[in-house]
């Protein structure tokens, strides 16, 4: 799955990225883990039951593409891993041949999907046949009150300086009444790809077992989850630099800073990814004064409290499939959030706690 994964927020993420790739990769990295999981890993059993979670997931990729929805063709050709296919050259954009006929067959549906547009408003690889462009012009028609959608106009202005149609596109991100990156649409939507299957169970208990104490996917659910969440971390953060560059605290008009404040203050109220919700609440913490500026630094100091508590506990993989579920449909600050108060733990940082100290578990 040829793409440019951008940088994650939470430990959360990072534990799922390690496990991007095919289930055949997963069953590999096993391979290679310590010798007492290595054992457990290069079993038989565990062999065959990996090749059964990975023919499980292509056959739920073909069902998805034979409906010939456009979102669930692009789906289904995002997903696609064969162990077989592994060696698409470079040319094909390191996409199997099955690959690009789904991908190519959404991104000629027409009426455009929303989704499939926001992937194609970002490029495509060689291999593959699209028109940001237009993805984007749809996008800015049927989403016109979304923030997010006008900043991604504004950046492909300044790449092609067109300074007319980035101030635009940046007055329009202005009046804009939200932004929502769309990561939240996606990670519904990649959630639905897997739940509700029938993956095949690893039949010995104690195999199981070791592989659980040595933070290795025992059941196909956990292996399926993580890999979705993988291409989720690929897609999922919006391309934020041009507005943070524009919006530098370092010489910012009075005027240009109203207009910042107004976008930032919806990106900062977009959650689907604690890095987004983050970057928002920086930019209206270094802009702000007052008692505002004392609001937005306790904001930025509870979503790094969030983000310390993850990293924390994102070792292993028990109960992995329900933690990523609930960031891909929920959103991930809204599942940190959730997931501190069903285990008793504090959502707000204690009194005299600084980011980068030592982690507290207070209940």
């Amino acid at each position: 799955m040829p793409t440019a994964v951008a940088p994650a927020g939470t430990g959360l993420i990072t534990t799922a990225l390690l496990w991007l790739g095919s289930v055949c990769a997963a069953h590999s990295a096993m391979a290679a883990a310590p010798a007492s999981t290595a054992a457990a890993a290069n079993d038989p059993l565990v062999d065959q039951w990996a090749r059964q979670v990975g023919q499980t997931m292509q056959a739920r990729l073909r069902s998805m593409a034979a409906s010939g929805e456009p979102r669930q063709l692009y789906l289904a050709g995002l997903l696609w891993v064969d162990a077989e296919d592994d060696a698409a050259s470079a040319a094909d954009g390191g996409y199997a041949p099955i690959q690009r006929v789904w991908l190519q067959r959404a991104l000629d549906a027409r009426p455009r999907d929303p989704l499939v547009a926001r992937m194609e408003s970002a490029g495509c690889a060689p291999a593959l046949r699209c028109d940001p462009g237009a993805a984007l012009a749809f996008l800015e028609q049927t989403d016109a009150g979304n923030a997010s959608v006008h900043l991604r106009a504004y950046t492909a202005a300044q790449r092609r300086g067109d300074q007319a149609a980035a101030e635009r596109a940046w007055q329009a991100a202005v009046q804009s009444d939200h932004f929502d990156s769309g990561a939240l649409a996606f990670g519904k939507a990649l959630h639905a790809s897997y739940d509700s299957v029938q993956w095949p169970s690893l039949a010995s208990v104690s195999l199981r077992a070791q592989l659980d104490a040595q933070g290795m996917p025992s059941t196909g659910a956990d292996m399926a989850a993580m890999f979705v969440m993988g291409a989720w971390s690929a897609h999922a953060l919006p391309a934020l630099g041009d507005l943070m560059r524009r919006c530098s605290p370092t010489g910012v008009t009075a005027a240009l800073r109203d207009e910042c404040m107004s976008v930032l203050n919806n990106v900062a109220n977009d959650e689907s990814t604690l890095a987004t919700a983050l970057i928002g609440s920086r930019g209206m913490a270094a802009l702000s004064s007052g008692a505002d500026a004392t609001r937005w630094q306790a904001r930025v100091r509870e979503l790094q409290w969030l983000q310390q508590q993850e990293q924390l506990r994102a070792s292993g993989v028990d109960g992995m499939s329900d933690k990523l579920e609930a960031v891909l449909t929920q959103g991930e600050v809204p599942a940190l959030r959730a997931r501190l108060q069903r285990q008793g733990l504090a959502v707000q940082p204690p009194a005299g706690w600084q980011p980068g100290a030592p982690g507290h578990q207070t209940r």
